[in-house]
């Protein structure tokens, strides 16, 4: 039992306090526990501001029961700021997924935890002529009306992540977990602790996608009244384009002069260079598979279970990773396909860059989240990581 205890007490240390040691302590000959955080002096539980007696009432009994149980906690945001609350409902979610919790709620910072959706059902309750009714609700505005919920109660994340689209930001969100796993074995191995675990995603920061094109209409900091201006709708900025952005002559220069290093361009073409090859050459093993006949290109199986792409001959380059996977499988790659050019493309659309860019990231992620053994981080991409913490933690001091 008390192996289990301090599991629970490194626990609320990591979600709660910042990683600060956190020890419970009962004392021989009192009915009361005291608890000591960090390097503050012991107290009895009592003591504590009530913030902090709810976040162990709700927590200590849901991680110590180890069989499935039912959980009813009514308003656990009394005496919780918006931020502790999110991390108390991803503590539920990560470290006791195995009970069922029914709660109750006035508070709409708990509607907004996206990442928690496919575990997460909300029921909206109202009464109507004396009857109960009962519906759920999936991002209904009118549940905000209902709460008193208006543009001013909404506060951004402390700074912001710009990517290009939906497939930038998932591959980034899964490097960041791979780096903070990695972060996480070093520590075990004697390394000092970083504040990086702490970071929550939607808190601390958030992504926003630009959508390519969209880029231009934004100003970042020279005051063009004719554009839309950044920092207005976003906090503290960082920044990620593709390599092609330096040939936008003004647009590039303007950009570096705004954000300096806040601004990232890919070494490559686009992100998708920045892929580890172990997982490109996976991915292209699991995709073709659940490929239809006709867009094989006449490939045997055996070709492609022998692919091997090489981190070396694309992270830098200018073609898109697709067309490096179609001439590593022995076909043309990027172009246009002709009578006089007949080689079909696969994985590569006609620029070069991977065909369904979608599918191959949803693939990819899921490879890399799958394990860890059978990737590492490429260098460039512990870089990125590096500098995208270090932005968060610059501006969540």
């Amino acid at each position: 039992m008390r192996d289990q205890i301090k599991m629970y007490e490194a626990k609320i240390g990591e979600y709660f306090f910042e990683g600060r040691k956190v020890a419970i302590i009962p004392r021989y000959g009192e009915d009361v526990v005291y608890v000591k955080i960090g390097d503050d002096d012991e107290f009895p539980i009592y003591q504590l501001g009530d913030g902090l007696q709810q976040l162990i009432i709700l927590t200590y009994k849901a991680y110590l029961e180890k069989e499935p149980a039912i959980f009813f906690v009514e308003e656990p945001e009394v005496h919780l700021h918006a931020g502790m609350l999110r991390k108390l409902m991803y503590f539920w979610d990560r470290e006791t997924s195995w009970h069922q919790f029914f709660i109750t709620t006035h508070s709409n910072h708990l509607l907004s935890i996206e990442e928690l959706r496919d575990s997460v059902s909300v029921f909206k309750f109202n009464k109507i002529d004396g009857k109960c009714n009962i519906s759920q609700v999936d991002k209904d505005r009118s549940l905000l009306n209902d709460l008193g919920v208006q543009a001013s109660s909404v506060y951004l994340a402390n700074c912001t992540i710009w990517v290009e689209g939906i497939t930038d930001r998932r591959y980034l969100q899964t490097y960041m977990r791979r780096y903070l796993r990695d972060l996480k074995a070093s520590e075990a191995d004697g390394d000092k602790p970083s504040v990086y675990h702490r970071f929550v995603e939607n808190y601390h920061y958030s992504f926003v996608e630009y959508q390519g094109g969209g880029l231009a209409h934004w100003d970042f900091g020279t005051d063009d009244e004719e554009q839309l201006q950044a920092d207005v709708v976003s906090a503290e900025i960082f920044l990620m384009a593709d390599q092609d952005i330096k040939s936008k002559g003004d647009r590039f220069v303007r950009l570096q002069e705004s954000l300096g290093d806040r601004l990232y361009t890919t070494p490559g073409k686009e992100i998708e260079n920045l892929l580890p090859d172990t997982i490109v050459n996976e991915t292209v093993k699991s995709l073709f598979k659940s490929k239809k006949v006709h867009t094989k290109g006449g490939l045997s199986d055996a070709t492609v279970a022998g692919i091997c792409v090489q981190y070396k001959n694309y992270y830098k380059s200018m073609t898109g990773l697709g067309h490096h996977i179609d001439c590593a499988l022995g076909l043309a790659g990027k172009g246009q396909v002709t009578k006089n050019r007949p080689g079909p493309h696969v994985f590569s659309d006609q620029s070069g860059t991977v065909k369904d860019k979608v599918r191959f990231c949803e693939e990819a992620c899921k490879l890399m989240d799958a394990s860890d053994e059978n990737w590492e981080l490429p260098q460039p991409v512990k870089e990125l990581c590096e500098k995208i913490f270090a932005h968060i933690a610059r501006h969540n001091d």
